[in-house]
């Protein structure tokens, strides 16, 4: 049996590369919002650590970066008592 499918071959060596990292920088010109506005045709590759990346931003803070509130985290051991 013949397989009567058509090839179809693209060159996507001018084609625009946008960062698939979801990363704060929003002023980046890779940045996936600006890849979901495009029109034409695009790919979107991880582009974090490499030489294309504008400043890579994290969105997720450290538990470093969070500010000591004084009370006792859930689940740290503490039994009470009073029954």
């Amino acid at each position: 049996m013949k397989n009567n499918k058509p090839v179809i071959r693209m060159d996507t060596t001018n084609e625009q590369t946008y960062c698939r990292s979801r990363c704060g920088n929003a002023g980046c010109s890779r940045h996936i919002s600006k890849g979901m506005k495009y029109t034409g045709w695009c790919q979107f590759a991880l582009l974090k650590n490499t030489l294309d990346c504008e400043g890579f931003i994290p969105v997720r803070k450290n538990i470093g970066d969070v500010p000591d509130s004084g009370t006792k985290p859930r689940g740290s051991g503490a039994v009470q008592s009073g029954r």
